[in-house]
């Protein structure tokens, strides 16, 4: 019997002010209109222009969280998957406690290993996104996007348990989308019981 995932285009969770605006948290001012020019071009879907622009922030400024964000959210957009955990990974590595973009860095990360196919570390970055300070600071519907994509590894994985449970968080906020996987995770359940007890 096969069973085939309901899913939809897996949307990242990015703060308010990263989606509308991109990161512009502790630029200085030499860097602030390469970054915010980077993000004009993002937003027209010129993600090589704008990883160009990223790029030529002068040499004297220093490496931000922001710039190395951007870098990856475009490199994203151009499946260039690898760099992107690069230039992404790196911004995590930085990211000061009061940075507010920072909410949303390891659900791109887990986007990103997501697209990748490689489920076992999508799974360790998006519960890295849920232990995170500042998950509480999210949305209601950002943090559905987040049960749902941790649901989803964890059932590529064929790990029920945890794909039912973030489901469920997920259902809980009225997603339709967690509604219809929940039902294929029960079905595989009740197809083979063993899968829900602990070895």
């Amino acid at each position: 019997m096969k069973y085939f995932l309901v899913t939809a285009v897996l949307t990242l969770t990015f703060s308010s002010a990263a989606s509308a605006q991109g990161c512009n948290h502790g630029l200085s001012n030499l860097a602030k209109p390469f970054v915010e020019s980077a993000i004009r071009m993002r937003t027209a879907h010129n993600y090589q222009g704008a990883i160009r622009k990223l790029k030529s922030t002068p040499a004297n400024t220093k490496p931000s969280f922001c710039i190395l964000y951007e870098i990856g959210r475009n490199l994203l957009n151009l499946e260039r998957y690898d760099e992107a955990l690069t230039s992404l990974q790196s911004a995590a590595s930085i990211a000061g406690p009061d940075d507010r973009a920072k909410q949303a860095i390891f659900n791109i990360i887990g986007y990103t290993w997501l697209e990748k196919k490689d489920y076992g570390q999508a799974v360790l970055a998006l519960e890295r996104q849920l232990i995170d300070d500042q998950f509480a600071n999210l949305s209601t519907d950002k943090k559905t996007k987040v049960f749902n994509s941790t649901g989803f590894a964890y059932l590529r994985l064929n790990q029920y348990a945890p794909a039912q449970l973030n489901f469920e968080k997920a259902l809980a906020n009225g997603s339709k989308l967690a509604q219809a996987n929940l039902a294929i995770v029960e079905s595989l359940i009740a197809y083979n019981p063993k899968a829900m007890q602990i070895s």
